[in-house]
């Protein structure tokens, strides 16, 4: 009977690929790359990857936990697994890489004005390309 009971402890659980201890599977989650870890696993990447240690973009270069595996950690899992604090700042950083990496775009410089704003351009002479030289806002302020 206590070899049944093992076999069906077995079934019913599975070995975490990150920390390597026995979890329901319940407990286990994959993402697309069919890698599992535990929920703990999950929890403490997220919050590792939010921590102010990590820098303020860490969270949206995260991998799969798996050694070797190039797979990016997609929002939905800080959304199901993080807090509504981490899911909200994950998504303030996405934000701001979005920003930062789009052309002509910039935050206001207004005191406590969060509005993305588009600086208008002027093409340069030689043909090298439009350069910024004003970024107006609707919230009154301006800069060059």
């Amino acid at each position: 009977a206590e070899a049944s009971g093992s076999a069906g402890r077995r079934r019913s659980s599975r070995e975490c690929g990150v920390c390597l201890d026995s979890a329901a599977r319940s407990d286990m989650l994959a993402m697309g790359c069919g890698h599992f870890a535990c929920r703990g696993c999950w929890v403490d990447l997220i919050g590792e990857s939010l921590s102010p240690t990590s820098g303020p973009q860490a969270c949206l270069d995260v991998l799969c936990p798996t050694v070797g595996c190039r797979t990016r950690v997609p929002a939905d899992v800080f959304r199901e697994l993080g807090t509504a604090e981490q899911y909200a700042l994950f998504c303030e950083r996405r934000v701001n890489r979005a920003v930062e990496r789009c052309t002509g775009t910039c935050w206001c410089p207004g005191v406590d004005c969060r509005r993305v704003v588009v600086a208008s351009t002027v093409a340069t002479s030689g043909g090298g390309g439009d350069r910024p030289v004003a970024i107006d806002c609707d919230c009154g302020a301006s800069s060059c």
